[in-house]
């Protein structure tokens, strides 16, 4: 985000405007920069949705798990 070419300074936002980026020419070859939060609510639906995905990745590996275990002791016959 800090390269955006040369001479061109500005605000530029990411993660669905969350999150912003600003540089600023202070003059005497000195550049400005900031970096900060604009809006929580883009970060807090990715860090919601990641959660759900993570817990779903859980829930499979444990069904999975559970599945396996099954098929052993049906196939040692202590099932």
């Amino acid at each position: 985000m800090f390269s955006t070419g040369e001479g061109e300074y500005g605000r530029k936002e990411a993660l669905f405007g969350s999150l912003f980026f600003e540089s600023r020419d202070k003059g005497g070859n000195i550049t400005s920069a900031t970096l900060g939060i604009a809006d929580p609510t883009g970060l807090f639906i990715v860090f919601a949705l990641l959660f759900v995905v993570l817990i779903g990745i859980q829930l499979a590996l444990h069904r999975l798990r559970n599945y396996r275990s099954a098929l052993i002791a049906e196939r040692t016959g202590n099932g």
